[in-house]
């Protein structure tokens, strides 16, 4: 246990923010599960890019997750998330968020694109746009 997490653990008897404990980056998956009585905000748990696909992973049925949190961890790759198809992504976030590519798109053709956040995510060019036409941009 971390110096920073034993002192919230010996500090439980004063107000403490919890969806700032639960973004801290020296969080550790463990801090979580050994401690599920706390007052997890489950969002910035999820969206916590020190807790990995493969934590959530092994604590999936233990735990309870906030996908749209997940969906927009920083740690977790477009990579990962097509990997692990039958989780309960946000697609609308991930397209939102995630640095997706014009390649990424054309490479992954049944994936299930939200058009409007794709069209507005920073990795996608004016120029991408243009040369696809055939793409349902918005």
């Amino acid at each position: 246990m971390s110096k920073w997490f034993n002192h919230v653990l010996n500090n439980l008897d004063k107000q403490l923010d919890w969806s700032e404990i639960s973004k801290n980056p020296d969080l550790t998956i463990d801090d979580v599960a050994n401690n599920p009585e706390l007052p997890w905000d489950t969002y910035c748990v999820g969206s916590n890019p020190n807790i990995s696909l493969r934590d959530i992973l092994n604590h999936q049925h233990d735990m309870f997750w906030c996908w749209i949190g997940i969906s927009s961890n920083k740690s977790i790759s477009l990579q990962d998330i097509l990997e692990q198809p039958n989780l309960p992504w946000i697609w609308y976030i991930i397209c939102d968020i995630k640095h997706i590519t014009i390649e990424d798109v054309l490479k992954y053709p049944k994936t299930r694109w939200c058009w409007n956040e794709l069209s507005n995510n920073p990795g996608i060019t004016e120029k991408d746009k243009l040369n696809n036409p055939n793409l349902p941009w918005t």
